[in-house]
């Protein structure tokens, strides 16, 4: 009987953590772009804030950007409007760790 027991109790915990929300699994798989936080936080947080949406000295909302990955890496390098072009202060690992990172400001 306390066999019984033990089985159903492993067999049980078992089954939760097999069946646990993806949303979980998806979170710890994805790597952290911690340079792309890093130079995001450094040189863009003072016009696109903290979450892409702050809209300050003209800047757009990232949030809402359709651009590709490439057209965002050279938005970084060149700039547009009042944004600053970004190819003389920043490496091309940074740019992209940087383009990459605001895909996930969304």
């Amino acid at each position: 009987m306390k066999f019984k027991a033990i089985f159903s109790v492993l067999l049980l915990g078992f089954i939760c953590y097999a069946c646990g929300s993806d949303e979980q699994k998806s979170k710890s798989d994805k790597p952290r772009n911690i340079l792309g936080e890093k130079v995001y936080k450094r040189n863009c947080l003072a016009c696109h804030g903290l979450d892409g949406k702050a809209k300050t000295n003209g800047a757009l909302d990232i949030t809402e950007s359709t651009l590709e990955l490439d057209e965002r890496i050279l938005l970084i390098k060149n700039g547009r409007k009042t944004m600053t072009p970004f190819k003389s202060m920043l490496s091309e690992k940074e740019i992209k760790a940087v383009a990459e990172y605001t895909f996930t400001l969304k």
